[in-house]
């Protein structure tokens, strides 16, 4: 190694020491300005969106599994027409839970294989309505329901109407005209009924039912009253992508929506009994702040991109969704992971200098393609592997941590980049390409 790296390992030693001075060098060596939000709000946001289910991190818990909704009967509850279109244009339907779904940005047979195999698969074979109470066109109990509904003050909970941005107590539950397209009429039967039953704990009281048995006389009939209240606004309406898609797409199948559920790690978040156990299946975000620059972070985190062009076709469909960030969240994402996700040896390498940049990078591009990197990586349209695209990996990548990981991938990602044996004036010159413009 040159004896440009030497403030590297004195910072490396300072470090250690807990030094002020090393701290300096390693922010000298970041080479970007430090990203302007708010770690701590970026940490809690990073545990209400529940990262942790596919990433590694340090240090960090989520409840997410108990802000998602169970889906082992998902196929009960909503309709296919409205959860088509969810699936495509992910909305909140209870803004006071910090759980947000993702956007995996599906495409139309993708998201037509997730509702089928919901529709199919993910359904109560034991679930009856009694045929006199079964949903009937017209809804003719909405009039009474209305009547009940004020009766039983369901608006304390369930707005019914759509409110301002302002999220209020009784936003926790899902708004009534949200409903009314949403959910299939003879589930929510079932659900009024008894919910205890369908969801043991949940907030919703059981009013009618308790131990299967009815709580008075009629109650069968004012359930089916407040339902039809409920249902009446949206009867009519329906999404008609999902009936197109179907009609383009006849080939897909419930079996290639639950292959897709699972590769998007969706029992991760979501309980689904009849799915395996979900596992972290996205790189490790440990050393994160080192490793990107909190720019191009904060810029990923608002709109997700392919980094590894072919990875996303090998592994059936895994990929980073958009969670519909609010303006400065991602900046604090950011601000948290070069806080506290972040690794100090990387840090402290210093970058060539600009006079030295031009025969480094020469020399990193025989190095890089006498090793076949491109056999993994794609450069510009070259076709690669299952590596990441490094066509314009220098607004993404941090120098140090490219430096490092060059000569040790097993020490910073789960990963099936081999070990390269570089040398440590190799490394720097590989780095330097990666980092470079390409030609």
């Amino acid at each position: 190694m040159s004896s440009r790296s030497n403030p590297a390992s004195l910072a490396t030693r300072l470090l250690a020491a807990g030094c002020c001075a090393a701290l300096a060098l390693a922010s000298l060596a970041r080479a970007d300005a430090p990203s302007v939000g708010d770690p701590e709000k970026g940490r809690a946001l990073i545990a209400d969106l529940g990262c942790a289910v596919c990433h590694t991190l340090r240090d960090t818990q989520t409840k997410i599994r108990k802000d998602a909704p169970d889906l082992t009967f998902e196929g009960d509850r909503v309709r296919p027409d409205w959860l088509y279109r969810f699936l495509r244009e992910p909305e909140r339907l209870r803004p006071a839970i910090k759980g947000r779904m993702p956007d995996f940005r599906l495409l139309e047979p993708e998201a037509l294989a997730l509702v089928e195999f919901v529709r199919e698969g993910l359904r109560d074979a034991s679930a009856t309505v009694p045929p006199e109470y079964r949903f009937k066109p017209g809804a003719p109990g909405a009039a009474e329901g209305k009547k009940k509904a004020e009766t039983y003050r369901c608006v304390q909970c369930h707005a019914d109407a759509p409110r301002a941005p302002k999220v209020e107590a009784n936003d926790l539950a899902p708004r009534l005209e949200q409903a009314s397209r949403r959910l299939d009429p003879n589930w929510l039967f079932r659900w009024i009924r008894d919910p205890q039953e369908l969801a043991p704990g949940v907030t919703m009281p059981s009013l009618f039912y308790s131990d299967g048995e009815a709580n008075f006389d009629g109650a069968d009939q004012v359930i089916a009253d407040l339902r039809d209240y409920v249902i009446a606004p949206g009867e009519t309406h329906r999404f008609p992508e999902y009936d197109e898609a179907r009609k383009r797409y006849p080939e897909i199948t419930a079996a290639d929506g639950r292959r897709l559920m699972v590769a998007l790690n969706c029992a991760g978040c979501h309980p689904v009994r009849s799915l395996p156990a979900a596992k972290p299946l996205a790189p490790s975000l440990v050393t994160e702040g080192s490793r990107v620059k909190g720019a191009w972070l904060a810029s990923f985190l608002e709109r997700p991109h392919v980094i590894k062009p072919e990875y996303g076709i090998l592994s059936g469909g895994t990929r980073m969704p958009g969670f519909a960030l609010e303006p400065g969240e991602a900046a604090d994402i950011a601000a948290y992971m070069e806080r506290a996700l972040s690794d100090a040896e990387s840090d402290a390498v210093i970058p060539p200098a600009a006079s030295e940049l031009r025969d480094l990078r020469e020399r990193g591009r025989g190095i890089f393609y006498e090793r076949r990197c491109t056999d993994c990586h794609r450069i510009h349209e070259e076709p690669g592997g299952i590596g990441p695209d490094l066509t314009r990996a220098g607004e993404r990548l941090r120098y140090g941590w490219v430096y490092r990981f060059v000569q040790n991938p097993s020490a910073f990602l789960t990963t099936r980049m081999p070990d390269l044996n570089l040398t440590p004036d190799e490394a720097r010159a590989v780095a330097a390409y990666v980092l470079g413009p390409k030609e």
